[in-house]
């Protein structure tokens, strides 16, 4: 696949995933001694996985934009114009889409990738993904044949590097530790042997540092309507929904680290700390609990300052399979037509959370609403395509969240 970015030759993954590590050791080693010593290690490595890890690639078929094809020329000689028994035109065609993840994965060649496929060539721009193929006549059927064509290899081309991105971030928070374990470690030998020699301090070094910021405050927004062509269906764009998901994911992780937070705290009383994060993250969008949408009251209700929905959620402590089949048709319940895309956080007492894992894994396919299983962003946070009960030409995007506030710690509380 060939992806138009002004570079000679395209890396592979292992010559770029190294340099990614040589440039978190860098960072880590350009880091000062009083900083590393007296930051909030757990914060500091948060920044470090938000910073090196890769946003995997996703592309957003439905937000499709086919420009008007432009007819050209084909550049031979006079000669070869006599000769020519096929038409002296063609038409060149260039299609849209969003996408996200980190932009750099669409430039690098996976471990595993096909040689050949389409003759298209694929350009990206920000947040968009521009194919460009030729057609030798205005035959739709052609445009479509080469259209597919391109879009199967932007998709095996997805698969595969989203595959390596994933062990790769995996890996990072090992890649991490032990690159912060061995310089503190040196640090403090260090400091051992300066106070032996009782080498004076300064004492005006800070005791404690502020861990940066990745990125800035997410702004929720509604898509703009750049044609009246059509009406296109009406959702939360890709990057809305992964903010809004990332921010629940940081939420739950963060709460698990922190036992008093969740000791003794019911559905409702453990929503509503989510539910307080929302508010605090996104600008123009607010966040409500046990709202009423279509037939009953969801937990996680995020809207629009014009009223719209941007994001609907569930949240159910596990209580085993049977009730967590319930609890995503209860979701579905709630969805109307134009919510596509929602989460279920389910929060798991058990004292493991590897079986509970399993369960889902082997019964969500079952619900009568499943369609697919899309992916997981990790072993806990898993992606599944559901179809609306109500309009089955309708699909949804519904990502199944598992956070552990283990039982038992109310015990040892």
């Amino acid at each position: 696949m060939l992806i138009t970015s002004g570079r000679s030759r395209r890396k592979n993954w292992f010559e770029f995933s190294e340099e990614c590590l040589k440039n978190l050791e860098k960072e880590l080693k350009g880091t000062s001694k009083d900083y590393l010593l007296n930051v909030n290690e757990g914060e500091f490595k948060d920044y470090l996985f938000n910073k090196f890890s890769f946003g995997l690639l996703e592309l957003h078929e439905e937000t499709v934009v086919i420009h008007p094809p432009k007819q050209r020329e084909h550049k031979i000689d006079e000669d070869d114009r006599r000769r020519l028994w096929r038409s002296l035109y063609y038409w060149e065609c260039n299609i849209s889409y969003q996408c996200e993840g980190t932009t750099d994965l669409w430039h690098i060649l996976p471990t595993s990738f096909s040689i050949g496929g389409s003759g298209a060539e694929f350009s990206i721009s920000g947040n968009n993904i521009t194919i460009k193929f030729n057609i030798q006549s205005q035959d739709p059927n052609e445009f479509h044949r080469e259209k597919d064509s391109a879009l199967k290899v932007l998709n095996d081309h997805i698969l595969a590097i989203n595959n390596n991105a994933r062990s790769f971030n995996t890996e990072l928070p090992g890649q991490i530790n032990q690159i912060f374990s061995q310089l503190k470690e040196g640090y403090l030998k260090e400091n051992s042997f300066f106070a032996a020699i009782n080498v004076s301090q300064n004492p005006d070094a800070p005791r404690t540092y502020s861990v940066p910021k990745v990125e800035k405050r997410p702004v929720i927004q509604k898509p703009v309507v750049t044609t009246k062509v059509y009406a296109p269906e009406p959702t939360v764009d890709g990057k809305a929904y992964h903010d809004i998901i990332d921010c629940l994911t940081r939420v739950g992780l963060s709460i698990e680290r922190k036992p008093s937070l969740y000791v003794g705290k019911d559905e409702e009383a453990l929503r509503d700390l989510f539910l307080m994060q929302l508010e605090l993250a996104f600008v123009g969008g607010t966040a409500t609990g046990e709202t009423f949408n279509r037939s009953g009251k969801t937990d996680i209700l995020l809207k629009n300052t014009d009223g719209t929905n941007l994001f609907v959620g569930e949240c159910k402590v596990w209580k085993g399979q049977k009730h967590y089949l319930e609890a995503l048709s209860q979701l579905l319940e709630y969805l109307t037509w134009d919510d596509s895309k929602t989460a279920l956080l389910v929060f798991v007492k058990n004292p493991t959370l590897t079986a509970v894992i399993e369960t889902v894994r082997q019964v969500t396919l079952s619900h009568p609403s499943a369609i697919r299983f899309v992916s997981n962003r990790n072993e806990r946070f898993l992606q599944f395509t559901f179809k609306l009960p109500q309009d089955s030409q309708k699909h949804v995007a519904i990502e199944v969240m598992l956070f552990h506030f283990d039982k038992e710690a109310e015990g040892r509380g």
